[in-house]
């Protein structure tokens, strides 16, 4: 039978995401706090889930303790998910993840974007964050055209979805269709540039 309790297997120490909604209800912290933890934030740049750890893993809540606070709080088992571990930050493709869920999804694509990495693989969707400033000379050019078409780099990128479609065209002599959808100043129109 297929395990749905996405806590299963964590106890005292596990690292998790807390929903910020719940903590807020017991807590109050600032938005310069929140960003000292390593919060993962929404679309809208609002704190959404902060990291904390596991202290007593009850039937229908958890209490945990938010990182650097001695303080220990009791929250609902819903709103609490599993992290992955460090080894897994920044990960190239979300489906390297070991819990592919909102925070942790959040979280790895915002430490790509800081590392100015605006894109990520989700299996074989790419994933693409608008970096909001003029990248052209870092994120595109002809140079890195040629290093995709030789292979020469696994970073995710449009670039190496146009080769690999470029490629399947000529070897299965079939037409390929890429398919680029985003809401209103996603960089739909930079992508197809």
């Amino acid at each position: 039978a297929f395990e749905t309790d996405a806590l299963a297997g964590l106890g005292r120490g596990s690292e998790v995401w807390v929903s910020v909604v719940e903590l807020e209800k017991n807590t109050v912290a600032t938005e310069s706090e929140s960003s000292s933890r390593g919060v993962a934030v929404n679309e809208a740049g609002k704190a959404r889930y902060a990291p904390a750890t596991v202290v007593i893993l009850g039937v229908s809540s958890v209490e945990v303790r938010l990182r650097d606070e001695k303080m220990v709080t009791s929250v609902p088992r819903h709103h609490v998910f599993p992290a992955n571990p460090p080894n897994l930050a920044e990960s190239q493709n979300l489906t390297q993840l070991s819990f592919l869920n909102e925070p942790s999804v959040l979280r790895n694509l915002r430490d790509r974007y800081e590392k100015n990495k605006v894109y990520t693989n989700a299996g074989p969707v790419l994933v693409a964050v608008n970096p909001f400033k003029d990248v052209s000379g870092t994120l595109y050019g002809d140079d890195l055209v040629k290093q995709y078409m030789k292979n020469e780099t696994k970073e995710p990128h449009v670039y190496k979805v146009v080769v690999e479609a470029y490629r399947h065209m000529r070897r299965d002599k079939k037409n390929q269709a890429l398919i680029i959808a985003g809401e209103s100043g996603a960089g739909k129109t930079e992508t197809t540039k």
